[in-house]
């Protein structure tokens, strides 16, 4: 485990200037190893901020809640009712939102954690542009074995504007729940977890937000995500994942439909993954017959699209010691 250096933080001048707070949420079951490490990466943000740490618990069996209450004075603990039938972590996220008392919203999952300063430069950037209202930045990711502890950048290599505007539609890892501040207005205006989702419930989170409301990026590594899992979360049924992003892709396409928008990249991406993820199945040439038909009637948006693919296969993440990632960031000194 690794321990965070509690020193305060030195902030910019730019960081000196008066920003809203953030509420931090992190969903947690049966996380008795890593739930503290979360918890401190948190707690160790500078102090240009303020922070409301909740840990919302979905009725953990193991130690978690003898580590939650050895912080008891520093973070908000949610529990789950006993009689309350709702689980998950669409629920468990929307208790954390309930009890948010702070402007600005940020999530982290339970296994992953924080990269010192990152919630300042989030909330610096929506303290400064009153008219977004999110900010998205990058991500690493880190496996562990008994010889080496690896780490990886996670986001792809370019951000582009139209990657920050459709996040959640362009794939290729750009944005992930554990790096997004959003404003709680917004999420007051599209509503929250969508609890009947069994999975992808992020991927309609973020796609409600972006449909009406404008991204920024921040061009920093702000946190780290285990791409080793729980055998739970490895195990997820593939065909039921597949659904749940059917459905997700379909209710935005009907809600896109019933807008005035007249976006047409947005109704190009929609309806592109909305078809890779149909349970019907087509003809063998039918997603080249589709494909085809897109780039006859959308021909600049198609050759974009290729375009862009094809630069992103030529780049792969490195992975490499931690030791020796000197040029990632400097907050990797601090791991």
């Amino acid at each position: 485990m690794y321990i965070w250096n509690n020193s305060k933080c030195i902030c910019s001048t730019v960081d000196r200037k008066i920003v809203m707070g953030i509420s931090v949420i992190i969903p947690v079951y049966n996380r008795e190893n890593t739930i503290e490490q979360a918890i401190l990466s948190v707690i160790a943000q500078n102090t240009c901020t303020a922070i409301q740490t909740i840990v919302s618990d979905d009725g953990s069996s193991d130690m978690t809640m003898n580590i939650l209450n050895k912080y008891k004075q520093q973070i908000t603990i949610v529990r789950k009712a006993d009689i309350s039938l709702k689980k998950g972590v669409s629920s468990t996220r929307n208790r954390g939102i309930a009890v948010a008392k702070e402007e600005y919203i940020s999530f982290l999952d339970s296994d992953d954690f924080y990269l010192p300063n990152h919630l300042n430069r989030m909330a610096s950037i929506l303290n400064e542009q009153k008219d977004v209202s999110y900010v998205i930045s990058r991500m690493l990711k880190i496996r562990e074995s008994e010889e080496s502890i690896e780490i990886a950048p996670w986001t792809k290599h370019s951000i582009t504007e139209r990657d920050i505007q459709y996040a959640p539609m362009v794939g290729g890892n750009t944005v992930h729940t554990n790096v997004i501040v959003v404003r709680k207005t917004v999420l007051e205006k599209v509503g929250v977890f969508n609890e009947k989702l069994s999975n992808a419930e992020d991927t309609d989170m973020w796609l409600r937000i972006c449909e009406n409301h404008r991204g920024a990026f921040s061009d920093h590594y702000g946190a780290v995500y285990r791409v080793e899992h729980s055998p739970m979360q490895l195990g997820v049924d593939i065909r039921s994942q597949r659904k749940c992003l059917e459905q997700v892709y379909n209710n935005a396409i009907w809600r896109y439909r019933n807008s005035s928008s007249k976006d047409k990249y947005m109704e190009y991406r929609l309806e592109k993954l909305h078809r890779k993820y149909s349970q019907k199945k087509e003809s063998k040439y039918g997603h080249i017959i589709q494909d085809i038909y897109q780039l006859i009637e959308n021909p600049i948006i198609a050759i974009e699209e290729l375009t862009r693919k094809s630069k992103e296969r030529r780049r792969r993440s490195e992975w490499r010691r931690v030791d020796s990632y000197t040029q990632i960031d400097q907050e990797l000194a601090n791991i």
